[in-house]
Protein backbone atom coordinates (compact mmCIF):
# COMPACT_ATOMS: atom_id res chain seq x y z
CA UNK A 1 0.00 0.00 0.00
CA UNK A 2 0.95 3.78 -1.11
CA UNK A 3 2.49 5.91 2.23
CA UNK A 4 2.10 9.73 1.81
CA UNK A 5 6.23 9.48 3.06
CA UNK A 6 8.39 8.45 0.48
CA UNK A 7 12.24 7.76 1.30
CA UNK A 8 12.30 6.48 -2.05
CA UNK A 9 11.77 10.83 -2.95
CA UNK A 10 14.82 11.68 -0.94
CA UNK A 11 16.85 9.27 -3.63
CA UNK A 12 17.64 12.75 -5.90
CA UNK A 13 18.44 15.17 -3.11
CA UNK A 14 20.96 12.68 -1.07
CA UNK A 15 22.66 11.37 -4.21
CA UNK A 16 22.92 15.37 -5.36
CA UNK A 17 24.67 16.32 -2.35
CA UNK A 18 26.51 13.33 -2.19
CA UNK A 19 28.26 13.44 -5.89
CA UNK A 20 28.73 17.51 -5.54
CA UNK A 21 30.65 16.65 -1.86
CA UNK A 22 32.40 13.71 -4.14
CA UNK A 23 33.11 16.05 -7.62
CA UNK A 24 33.45 19.40 -5.69
CA UNK A 25 33.65 18.97 -2.14
CA UNK A 26 32.75 21.44 0.24
CA UNK A 27 32.66 24.49 -2.25
CA UNK A 28 30.21 22.64 -4.20
CA UNK A 29 27.69 21.94 -1.77
CA UNK A 30 27.92 25.77 -0.73
CA UNK A 31 27.14 26.97 -4.28
CA UNK A 32 24.25 24.15 -4.42
CA UNK A 33 22.77 25.28 -1.50
CA UNK A 34 22.83 28.93 -2.04
CA UNK A 35 21.03 28.19 -5.67
CA UNK A 36 18.88 26.07 -4.07
CA UNK A 37 17.37 29.39 -1.77
CA UNK A 38 18.16 32.02 -4.27
CA UNK A 39 15.55 34.68 -3.91
CA UNK A 40 17.13 37.56 -5.29
CA UNK A 41 14.96 38.08 -8.26
CA UNK A 42 12.86 40.50 -9.82
CA UNK A 43 9.54 41.30 -8.08
CA UNK A 44 7.61 41.05 -11.50
CA UNK A 45 8.03 37.10 -10.58
CA UNK A 46 5.84 37.84 -7.61
CA UNK A 47 3.21 38.27 -9.76
CA UNK A 48 2.67 34.38 -11.64
CA UNK A 49 3.88 33.14 -8.12
CA UNK A 50 0.76 34.27 -6.48
CA UNK A 51 -1.87 34.34 -9.08
CA UNK A 52 -1.03 32.02 -11.23
CA UNK A 53 -2.44 28.79 -9.35
CA UNK A 54 -5.16 30.40 -8.50
CA UNK A 55 -6.19 31.22 -12.21
CA UNK A 56 -5.61 28.14 -13.66
CA UNK A 57 -7.26 26.17 -10.50
CA UNK A 58 -10.36 28.76 -11.06
CA UNK A 59 -10.32 28.23 -14.77
CA UNK A 60 -10.22 24.72 -14.24
CA UNK A 61 -13.33 24.85 -12.13
CA UNK A 62 -14.88 26.72 -14.19
CA UNK A 63 -14.19 24.67 -17.36
CA UNK A 64 -15.82 22.00 -14.89
CA UNK A 65 -18.59 23.77 -14.48
CA UNK A 66 -19.24 24.57 -18.09
CA UNK A 67 -19.04 21.53 -19.17
CA UNK A 68 -21.45 19.93 -16.99
CA UNK A 69 -19.32 17.96 -14.39
CA UNK A 70 -19.95 17.50 -11.12
CA UNK A 71 -17.30 19.96 -9.06
CA UNK A 72 -14.89 18.16 -6.64
CA UNK A 73 -15.71 19.06 -2.50
CA UNK A 74 -13.81 21.85 -1.96
CA UNK A 75 -13.94 21.92 1.89
CA UNK A 76 -9.80 22.50 2.55
CA UNK A 77 -10.63 26.25 1.05
CA UNK A 78 -13.18 27.27 4.09
CA UNK A 79 -9.80 27.20 6.34
CA UNK A 80 -6.63 28.48 5.20
CA UNK A 81 -4.81 27.48 7.91
CA UNK A 82 -4.90 23.84 6.42
CA UNK A 83 -4.27 24.65 3.00
CA UNK A 84 -0.62 26.15 4.39
CA UNK A 85 -0.36 23.30 6.28
CA UNK A 86 -0.57 20.80 3.72
CA UNK A 87 1.27 22.81 1.15
CA UNK A 88 4.37 22.70 3.57
CA UNK A 89 4.17 18.82 3.54
CA UNK A 90 3.59 18.09 0.16
CA UNK A 91 6.74 20.75 -0.43
CA UNK A 92 8.79 18.86 2.08
CA UNK A 93 7.85 15.19 2.28
CA UNK A 94 5.94 14.81 -0.94
CA UNK A 95 8.37 15.57 -3.62
CA UNK A 96 9.41 18.86 -5.16
CA UNK A 97 11.57 19.74 -1.63
CA UNK A 98 13.36 16.27 -2.00
CA UNK A 99 13.81 15.99 -6.18
CA UNK A 100 14.68 19.27 -7.20
CA UNK A 101 17.83 19.59 -5.69
CA UNK A 102 18.49 16.32 -8.04
CA UNK A 103 16.99 17.06 -11.15
CA UNK A 104 17.24 20.60 -11.59
CA UNK A 105 20.39 21.45 -9.08
CA UNK A 106 22.35 18.99 -9.91
CA UNK A 107 21.46 16.23 -13.14
CA UNK A 108 20.36 20.03 -15.56
CA UNK A 109 23.40 21.91 -14.56
CA UNK A 110 25.75 18.99 -16.18
CA UNK A 111 23.53 17.91 -18.74
CA UNK A 112 23.48 21.40 -19.83
CA UNK A 113 27.22 21.50 -19.86
CA UNK A 114 26.92 19.01 -22.87
CA UNK A 115 23.77 19.59 -24.48
CA UNK A 116 21.54 22.72 -25.20
CA UNK A 117 18.60 23.41 -23.19
CA UNK A 118 16.27 22.04 -25.11
CA UNK A 119 18.12 18.79 -25.38
CA UNK A 120 19.06 18.66 -22.05
CA UNK A 121 15.48 19.07 -20.86
CA UNK A 122 14.75 16.11 -23.07
CA UNK A 123 16.79 14.09 -21.24
CA UNK A 124 15.81 14.67 -18.33
CA UNK A 125 12.33 14.58 -18.98
CA UNK A 126 13.12 11.03 -19.83
CA UNK A 127 14.71 9.97 -16.62
CA UNK A 128 11.64 12.23 -14.56
CA UNK A 129 9.84 9.81 -16.10
CA UNK A 130 11.53 6.73 -15.81
CA UNK A 131 11.86 7.51 -11.83
CA UNK A 132 8.22 7.80 -11.61
CA UNK A 133 6.98 4.94 -13.46
CA UNK A 134 6.83 2.68 -10.67
CA UNK A 135 4.10 4.83 -9.17
CA UNK A 136 2.28 3.95 -11.51
CA UNK A 137 2.33 0.10 -10.38
CA UNK A 138 1.83 0.59 -6.53
CA UNK A 139 -1.79 0.14 -4.61
CA UNK A 140 -3.17 3.77 -3.78
CA UNK A 141 -1.56 6.31 -6.27
CA UNK A 142 -2.63 6.95 -9.60
CA UNK A 143 -2.61 3.96 -12.09
CA UNK A 144 -2.85 3.65 -15.75
CA UNK A 145 -6.52 2.27 -15.31
CA UNK A 146 -7.45 5.16 -13.05
CA UNK A 147 -6.19 7.22 -15.92
CA UNK A 148 -7.84 5.67 -19.08
CA UNK A 149 -11.44 4.37 -16.52
CA UNK A 150 -10.45 0.69 -17.53
CA UNK A 151 -12.19 -1.45 -14.84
Amino acid sequence: MFSPFNPAAFGPLVTAFLLTYLDEGVRGLKILLKRGVYYRFRKIWYIPIFFLFPAMTGGALLLAVLSGETLPELSALSNPFIIAVIFVYIFFLGGPFQEEWGWRGYALNRLQARWNTLVSSLILGVLWGAWHLPLFFIEGTYSLKHLYGAS
